[in-house]
């Protein structure tokens, strides 16, 4: 469209640029309904300009001179001037925001932002004055403009997504990772203004983000979003708004993103297999001990037998309560789980998960000490508390397995338990072996899937402490090169 058609806004000014520079120049000047006229001469483009004003000029860094020539010329003083710039040129941007030039596009040219930094500058402000001077850009304006380059460069190639609005809504920024994950370009959005509303999630479309990332918590301002993607494919991002704790000038909301579509996926397919595995398992189990019954029941077995069958049958109930303990952890992870606390003896559970893994202290020669109130405990010592037996002992087999391996080869193991000092108290049992917890794992000792153990899962603590807590109890810990390391499981009684 000519500068003087019927309907054009006028006629952009592009002065020097670089032929790829130019191209992008003319595609986004077309796009605003103007025309686009080339300079290579700086002169004949300054005749040009004051013949005829335009609506914008545009040039590269080095014409900054010609645009403060063009700032201290009366009659054309008001038209707007885009500086294209590389990052490398910071304090070249400084220079030409203080010599007047209005704004400042990256090189090399991404054509969607040059086009909306373009509407920017032809966007009339309010109360403006065509005819009166602008007020001169300040010299902060001049170093939030010239660090601005310096951090969209940085995030451009961060591996998050990253995006920026202005108070208007207008797109200033989004990477490629922001691209590549939701599909949907600068262009798309432009085209389409119903694509960044899909890509910008409202408050009320956001859940609190679970902590099953590895690297440990998230803080309470990730959120976490799922929305469709330009292919119609389902995406699931970790969503942060960092918008007030780091301000960018002009960035009126910003924030990163991580993709954990692939994670989502593998965790669904995780807990589906669990839940077949404990379906599948159950049946077969239950037959074993079953069969198992039966055998010891024949009157010609002889002594050898009989005790062949009753290991078969104690192996296949440690299985079935194994089943059954993953099947209540499934529900209590989902907060379906329903607690009916009986009266369980904490000192016979004592004993009994000693027993079971007393074969691992002897393996490499530890000490395994079972404490009733500081002396040894004795076969009729009692201690109820209010539990499920079941998943009481799957939290005292963890924590003492826990402790026999962390504690070295020759060392003692101690397994004590305390009454409750007054009433109302909780009845506790503690397991304390001489080792200690390295700092660097101690923010995240009851995170899942998180362990510095060889071959360790990072579900025993973790699956401790849920239990513990559907059960009205908690699981606390100490750790120190003098005292060793000790963690204490309170029950209520």
């Amino acid at each position: 469209m000519a500068a003087g058609d019927p309907g054009a806004r006028g006629w952009l000014a592009a002065v020097r640029l670089s032929d790829e520079a130019l191209a992008a120049v003319r595609g986004a000047a077309e796009g605003e309904g103007l025309s686009c006229r080339a300079f290579d001469d700086a002169a004949r483009a300054a005749a040009a300009i004051e013949a005829d004003p335009p609506a914008c000029v545009v040039v590269e860094a080095g014409l900054i001179p010609f645009c403060g020539q063009l700032r201290h010329h009366g009659p054309v003083r008001h038209v707007p001037a885009l500086l294209l710039a590389r990052p490398r040129e910071a304090s070249a941007v400084s220079l030409a925001l203080q010599s007047g030039v209005s704004d400042v596009a990256m090189l090399p040219v991404n054509p969607p932002e040059l086009r909306l930094r373009l509407a920017r500058l032809l966007r009339p402000g309010p109360g403006a004055d065509e005819a009166g001077p602008p007020a001169p850009a300040p010299e902060r304006d001049a170093c939030a403009a010239a660090s601005e380059l310096r951090i969209k460069q940085a995030l451009k190639n961060m591996p998050v997504m990253v995006f920026a609005a202005d108070e208007d809504g207008c797109i200033l920024f989004f990477n490629p990772e922001f691209e590549r994950v939701t599909g949907y370009t600068a262009e798309d959005v432009l085209r389409a203004p119903q694509a960044l509303e899909l890509l910008t999630p409202r408050e009320e479309c956001l859940l609190p983000a679970r902590c099953d990332l590895p690297g440990g918590t998230l803080g309470e301002q990730h959120r976490r979003w799922t929305f469709q993607a330009k292919d119609g494919g389902e995406r699931t991002i970790i969503w942060s708004n960092i918008s007030e704790r780091c301000p960018i000038q002009g960035w009126t909301r910003w924030g990163v993103g991580l993709d954990i579509t692939e994670h989502v996926r593998l965790e669904r397919l995780r807990e589906e297999v669990e839940r077949v595995v404990r379906h599948d398992l159950r049946n077969p189990v239950t037959a074993v001990v079953g069969l198992a019954a039966l055998l010891r029941e024949d009157p010609g077995l002889d002594a050898r037998q009989r005790e062949i069958v009753d290991r078969i049958a104690q192996s296949a109930g440690r299985i079935t309560r194994i089943v059954e303990n993953s099947l209540a952890f499934y529900r209590i992870e989902r907060g379906t789980y329903l607690h009916m606390p009986v009266d369980v003896d904490l000192a016979d559970v004592a004993r009994t998960i000693a027993e079971e893994l007393g074969h691992l202290a002897g393996m490499r020669g530890q000490t395994l000490r079972l404490e009733l109130d500081g002396r040894p405990l004795a076969p009729e010592d009692a201690l109820p508390v209010q539990a499920n037996r079941s998943l009481l002992e799957n939290i005292v087999a963890n924590l003492l397995k826990n402790a026999l391996e962390a504690a070295p080869d020759g060392a003692a193991v101690r397994l004590s338990l305390l009454p409750p000092a007054r009433p109302g108290e909780a009845a506790r049992l503690a397991v304390h072996n001489p080792g200690v917890i390295s700092p660097a794992m101690r923010p995240r000792l009851f995170s899942r899937y998180e362990t510095d153990k060889p071959g360790g899962t990072g579900l025993g603590l973790y699956s401790a402490r849920l239990t513990a807590e559907v059960m009205d109890g908690s699981v606390t810990w100490t750790s120190s090169e003098r005292d060793g390391t000790a963690f204490i499981l309170h029950l209520p009684v």
